[in-house]
C-alpha cells in the first residue's frame, strides 16, 4: 500500500519535549485509533484487498499494550477477513469521516482523565487510498476525506504526551505539508522536519513516502508490504537493545534491512520517520508491559515466520546471530500459532501450545516438516527479509544514513515524466533559439566589426587618431562578440544540459527523485535567469537603439564633403551606426517577450500536474532577409 506523503508529514512529528514515558519509570496509558479501507472513494482506484486484514492485524498489536476500551478500530471487513478475524468483527465499526472525528472525541476524553494519573501515548494508524488534491494531501475514506487540516486538529484535540502516527498510503507526507503555488513542488526530509516540529512537537510519525498510485501488497502476506514490515519490527524483532522497547530509529533501520534485497525499486518502502522533538532514540512502542506470549531466539542466526492457527502470516524476522531475540505476539495469535523456521535446506515448524504460555523458548519447541510451500511464493518478494537484523545491521544502517543523499519526499513517476516533457520543451526551444539566433548574432556582431575595422583604416589613411581608436574599440568589441556568438552557437544551452543530466539520473531509480529535485532547482534558477537577461537587454537594447539611432541620423543627414573634411569615412560611420541600431532594436523587441523556460517555469509553479504537453508559445524571429514568428504548442 502506500503512504499519503502528505499525511507523513502531520505526523512528522516532532516532539514531545517530555522524556519518554518508559524513562520517567513510568509505563505510559496508550490509546489507539486505528482505521483501515479498502475502497477508494474520489479516487476511482481499484479496490484494496488487504487494508481490512491490516486493521484487524494492527488492532491485536496495540490490544497488547492498552486495554480494549482504549483502543478504536474502524473499518469495513470483507467476508473472507470476517471469517479470519471473527473476534475482532463486533469491534470494528465504519471508517467514515465522522467516526474517525466521533472516535478521537471519546479518546480524547479518556486520555485527559488517564493524563493525570501520568504519562499518555496516542497511535493514529491509517492503511488505505490517499492522494492530493489542491495541493494538500488526504485519506480516502467512504464518506469523504480526511485531509491534514483534519489530522492536525484531531492531533492537538488528543491530551498526550507523545502522539505516534503510522501512515500507510499513497501521498501521506501532503497531508501535512501542503504543496504551495509559486515554490517547490519536492521537500527534503530535513525541511519537513523541521516544519512539523514548529507545528506539533510532541508528534512522531513512521510512514512509506511513496507518492505512487500502485498498491504495495502481497497476497502471500495478506497485507500491505509497508505495514507487515512495521508490524514485525514492533513485535519486538526491532529492538537491538534488548530494553523492551522500539524506538523510531531501530524501526526505521528494521524496515529499511528487512527490504534491502527487494530488487522492485518501486515495491522497496522508503521510510521516513522521525521521533517526537526529533529524537530518533525515543520509543514508538513499548513493550515492556505488553500482554502476549513472548517467544525467545536464542543466538544462532535465525530467520522465521509467524503464522496464526489459520495459517495468516503476521510477523516476520531474520535475525542476526549472536544475539538473543524476543518477540512479544498477541494472545489470540500465539493460540496455536506456529512458526516456520527457514535454513538452508528448508523449512520447520515449531507449533505453540492453546492456550500457549506467557513465555517460552524456541529452541524448546518440536520441531517438524513445514508444509511445502505453505502458502506459495511470489517471486517478487522472495527477497523480502532476506537480510539479517540486529545490532550490527542497525549501526550499518546509522552509519549508512547520514552519507545516503538527501531524502527528497513526495514525487511519483508521473510527475517525473511530466518533468521530462517539460525540460524537454525548454531544451528543444533553447536549441532552436541558438541555431536561428546564432546566425543573426553573428551576421551583426560581423558588421560591427567590419565597420570597426573600415574606420580604423580610414583613420589610418587619414591620420585621425579619434577615428582609428573607434574604429579599433568598435572592431575589438564586434570580434569579440562574434567569438561569444560563435561559442554559443555550437555550444548546449544550461536547458539542454539539465534535459541530459535529468535523462541520465532519471535511468536509476535510487537516484531518480534527486535528479527530479536538481532539476527543478535548475529550471527555476534558469527561469530566473532569462528574466534578469531580459530585464538587462531592454534597457540595453533600448539605449543602444536610441544612440545609434540617434548617429545614423546624424550620419545621413550630414554631406559627405563634411565627412572628408574631418577625414572620417561616411560609409563605414553608416554601417556602425546602422548595424549598432538594428542590433540595439532586436534586443529591446525581443526582452519584450518570456522565454520558453520562464512561460514552463511559471506553468510548474502554478500546477505541475498540468504539464502535459507545452502551451501555446509565440516568439519573434529574425533571419537573413526575412522576419516572423515562430510558435509551439
Amino acid at each position: 500500500m502506500k503512504v499519503l506523503i502528505g499525511l507523513v508529514a502531520v505526523v512528522t512529528l516532532l516532539a514531545g519535549l517530555e522524556p519518554p514515558a518508559h524513562a520517567e519509570g513510568k509505563t505510559a496509558t496508550s490509546f489507539a485509533l486505528i482505521v483501515t479501507s479498502n475502497r477508494s472513494a474520489r479516487l476511482s482506484r481499484p479496490d484494496l484487498r488487504y487494508a481490512d486484514d491490516d486493521g484487524a492485524k494492527y488492532y491485536e498489536m496495540f490490544r497488547m499494550v492498552a486495554p480494549e476500551a482504549n483502543v478504536r478500530l474502524l473499518t469495513t471487513f470483507d467476508a473472507d477477513s470476517e471469517k479470519l478475524f471473527p473476534d475482532v468483527v463486533s469491534k470494528a465499526h465504519a471508517p467514515t469521516a465522522a467516526a474517525v472525528k466521533g472516535a478521537a472525541a471519546e479518546l480524547a476524553s479518556l486520555a485527559e482523565a488517564a493524563k493525570a494519573r501520568g504519562p499518555v501515548d496516542f497511535y493514529f494508524v491509517f492503511a488505505g487510498h490517499g492522494d492530493i488534491q489542491g495541493g494538500k494531501g488526504f485519506l480516502d475514506l467512504p464518506d469523504g476525506a480526511f485531509t491534514a487540516d483534519d489530522l492536525e486538529a484531531m492531533l492537538r484535540s488528543v491530551p498526550a504526551t507523545h502522539a505516534h502516527v503510522i501512515l500507510d498510503s499513497c501521498n501521506s507526507f501532503f497531508v501535512v505539508n501542503s504543496r504551495k503555488p509559486g515554490g517547490r513542488h519536492f521537500v527534503t526530509a530535513e525541511e519537513a522536519s523541521r516544519s512539523l516540529s514548529d507545528r506539533l512537537p510532541n508528534v512522531g510519525v513512521f510512514l512509506s513516502t511513496s507518492a505512487e498510485a500502485e498498491v504495495f501488497e502481497w497476497s502471500e502476506l495478506q497485507s500491505g508490504v509497508f505495514s507487515h514490515a512495521v508490524r514485525s519490527g514492533l513485535s519486538g524483532a526491532a529492538d537491538v537493545d534488548h530494553d523492551g522497547a522500539v524506538s523510531y530509529d531501530e524501526l526505521k533501520a528494521f524496515v529499511n534491512v528487512a527490504s534491502k534485497e527487494v530488487k522492485n525499486p518501486l515495491y522497496r518502502p522508503q521510510v521516513f520517520a522521525r521521533g517526537p522533538g526529533g529524537k530518533g532514540k525515543l520509543s514508538i512502542l513499548d513493550l515492556t508491559a505488553a500482554q502476549g506470549t513472548r517467544v525467545r531466539l536464542d543466538e544462532r542466526q535465525h530467520r522465521v515466520t509467524v503464522r496464526d492457527a489459520n495459517e495468516l502470516p503476521w510477523f516476520d524476522f531474520h535475525k542476526e546471530s549472536g544475539e538473543v531475540a524476543t518477540l512479544v505476539l498477541p494472545a489470540r495469535v500465539a493460540a496455536g500459532a506456529s512458526i516456520d523456521e527457514h535454513g538452508a535446506i528448508g523449512r520447520v515448524r515449531h507449533v505453540l501450545e492453546a492456550p500457549a504460555p506467557a513465555d517460552l523458548a524456541l529452541a524448546q519447541l518440536a520441531a517438524s516438516p513445514a508444509p511445502r510451500d505453505a502458502r506459495g511464493g511470489d517471486e517478487l518478494f522472495r527477497s523480502f527479509f532476506a537480510r539479517p537484523f540486529g545490532p550490527q545491521a542497525f549501526a550499518a544502517a546509522s552509519v549508512e544514513d547520514p552519507a545516503q543523499q538527501e531524502l527528497v519526499l513526495g514525487l511519483s513517476s508521473d510527475e517525473r515524466e511530466r518533468m521530462r516533457l517539460l525540460l524537454n520543451e525548454s531544451a528543444d526551444a533553447a536549441r532552436r533559439a541558438r541555431l536561428v539566433r546564432g546566425p543573426l548574432t553573428l551576421t551583426l556582431t560581423a558588421g560591427i566589426g567590419g565597420a570597426g575595422g573600415a574606420l580604423l583604416a580610414a583613420g589610418v589613411r587619414y591620420d585621425s587618431t579619434g577615428t582609428a581608436v573607434a574604429g579599433g574599440v568598435a572592431a575589438a568589441v564586434g570580434g569579440y562578440l562574434f567569438v561569444r556568438s560563435l561559442i554559443g552557437m555550437v555550444s548546449p544551452t544550461t536547458a539542454e544540459e539539465t534535459l541530459q543530466a535529468f535523462v541520465r539520473d532519471s535511468a536509476n531509480e535510487s537516484t531518480a527523485q534527486h535528479a527530479y529535485a536538481l532539476a527543478e532547482r535548475r529550471l527555476l534558477w534558469a527561469a530566473s535567469e532569462d528574466a534578469r537577461r531580459r530585464a538587462a537587454s531592454r534597457w540595453i537594447g533600448a539605449a543602444a537603439f536610441a544612440i545609434e539611432g540617434a548617429g545614423l541620423a546624424f550620419t545621413l543627414a550630414s554631406s559627405s564633403d563634411t565627412w572628408r573634411r574631418q577625414s572620417l569615412d561616411r560609409s563605414g560611420a553608416i554601417i556602425l551606426t546602422g548595424t549598432g541600431t538594428m542590433l540595439g532594436g532586436v534586443l529591446f523587441v525581443d526582452s519584450l517577450f518570456p522565454s520558453t523556460t520562464e512561460r514552463m517555469a511559471e506553468l510548474w509553479k502554478r500546477d505541475p500536474s498540468r504539464i502535459h504537453a507545452a502551451p501555446l508559445m509565440l516568439r519573434p524571429q529574425i533571419g537573413f532577409g526575412s522576419a516572423g514568428l515562430s510558435g509551439t504548442w
